[in-house]
């Protein structure tokens, strides 16, 4: 549906530019234009298609996780960040506990992620931008999952509900954040199969995703790094204000998509020499 979204957005705009600019017929204009890129329109249709069903198959997988892996480091993870804080993280942002950032948190995070998605799908081959691609599917595919699995944690919203104390006690969520914690902790409960289930704090792939989009932005000499550069602060901090997250959860979320990142260049730069071919025997 974003990407649907987005791309008659993109449609919109183009248009608009280009009437601003005097060009006649730029509807025609641009039909021609996706004719001649086919090819490239196709790649991203077809990109943005796999990382919807990739998306579809970790929102699957992740409710499993959550029984297979017991939560385990929400306390671990608590006492890191008060010993690098100083404090519980969210009694530092607590300013930016409300119901707007509440609201935003999920919804912008995913009106970011699509445009960013489409703007590396439909940019010219290079190895940055298979780096870019690879990257991403690996976030989803290993990275996602594994640390799930290995590092299992619910988050601050959740610690007084597994029964570990009233150390986050005195957090009041948002009304938006309660009734979602609420929806998901029931479906955990009662291992319902519900739309978007799933309870997963470390690591953090609201983070690792706008972090992601930052290096492609970056690696891509796009003018909207620094955008996307604030908007992963803001989510990183929006994170541990809702309680949704520990601060820890971030910037792990931050280095895995940095690792991701990093060994995808490898395979980026094989894929651009292309196949290796052997001299035939004479």
């Amino acid at each position: 549906t974003w990407v649907a979204i987005c791309l008659w957005a993109a449609l919109v705009v183009l248009v608009a530019k280009m009437l601003l600019a005097g060009q006649d017929r730029p509807i025609a204009r641009l039909a021609k234009r996706a004719r001649h890129n086919w090819r490239r329109v196709a790649f991203a249709i077809l990109g943005a298609s796999l990382a919807g069903v990739n998306m579809v198959t970790y929102m699957w997988l992740k409710p499993q996780l959550d029984y297979v892996a017991p939560f385990w480091m929400d306390e671990p993870l608590a006492k890191m960040d008060a010993a690098i804080l100083g404090t519980d993280g969210w009694k530092l942002l607590g300013m930016f506990n409300t119901e707007l950032v509440a609201t935003t948190y999920t919804s912008v995070w995913a009106m970011a992620l699509v445009p960013a998605l489409l703007y590396v799908f439909f940019s010219s081959p290079s190895r940055n931008r298979t780096a870019s691609i690879v990257s991403y599917f690996m976030l989803w595919s290993l990275f996602g999952p594994i640390g799930q699995y290995l590092m299992s944690a619910a988050g601050p919203i959740f610690y007084e509900r597994l029964g570990l104390g009233t150390r986050f006690a005195q957090f009041q969520p948002t009304e938006f954040s309660a009734l979602v914690s609420g929806y998901l902790w029931d479906a955990y409960v009662d291992k319902a199969l519900v739309t978007g289930p799933g309870i997963s704090a470390m690591p953090s792939l609201h983070i690792a995703t706008v972090a992601w989009a930052t290096l492609a932005f970056a690696s891509l000499g796009s003018r909207l790094t620094p955008l996307a550069a604030l908007f992963a602060l803001y989510m990183w901090i929006a994170s541990v204000a809702l309680g949704w997250h520990y601060m820890v959860d971030g910037l792990v979320g931050a280095l895995m998509a940095a690792t991701a990142f990093y060994l995808a260049r490898p395979a980026a730069a094989r894929s651009e020499q292309g196949p290796t071919l052997t001299p035939a025997r004479a």
